[in-house]
């Protein structure tokens, strides 16, 4: 359907794409899915034709995050250029907050019902089957576990907890405080 109005044109083009919102976000991923290499050629040609936007960019945000908290603690344990430490700092609360949404379906609060909880900064992953031990044993831990589960798929046995909940069912011996409470009345 041509449109001579710019305008209405771009009216249409909304609409349409919030019809048709699911389809086409299935029909992209599975055309990058199956055009991997071209999608990486793009990038690679992306970042060498805008190296100076995206250093400007990164700049720029490590200015606006350099006098946080977050900031001060990440440089004082680290030898590696200020830029570097704040871009690993962006993708690790990307990540995790990445993890978090997907084991909370996308709710971002505690698992247990009567806590629900949903200050990001409280929220944790748990092991459902309390076998968090032996992955710590094996090295997966932090940023290395969650690298790890989004590299496998997000596979089942994890859940989304508040802290106190999380450390409650460790000194309980895997029930959550709060089910004991439950199980009582």
């Amino acid at each position: 359907m041509p449109f001579k109005d710019p305008i209405k044109k771009k009216e249409y083009e909304r609409k349409y794409y919030e019809i048709n919102k699911e389809r086409m976000k299935q029909r992209a991923k599975n055309w990058r899915e199956k055009n991997l290499e071209k999608v990486r050629q793009f990038h690679r040609e992306y970042n060498r034709k805008n190296k100076d936007k995206l250093h400007n960019y990164l700049h720029n945000y490590y200015l606006r995050v350099k006098n946080t908290e977050k900031y001060k603690k990440q440089t004082e344990k680290s030898n590696k250029s200020p830029m570097h430490k704040v871009y690993h700092l962006h993708w690790r609360e990307r990540l995790r907050f990445e993890i978090l949404s997907h084991y909370s379906n996308g709710t971002m609060r505690c698992a247990c019902p009567p806590c629900g909880e949903s200050i990001i900064e409280f929220l944790e992953l748990d092991h459902i089957n309390n076998d968090g031990a032996k992955q710590k044993r094996e090295g997966l831990k932090s940023t290395r576990l969650w690298t790890w589960i989004k590299k496998n798929n997000f596979p089942e046995g994890y859940q989304v907890l508040c802290a106190n909940c999380n450390r409650g069912k460790y000194i309980n011996r895997g029930i959550c405080p709060h089910q004991l409470l439950r199980d009582k009345s």
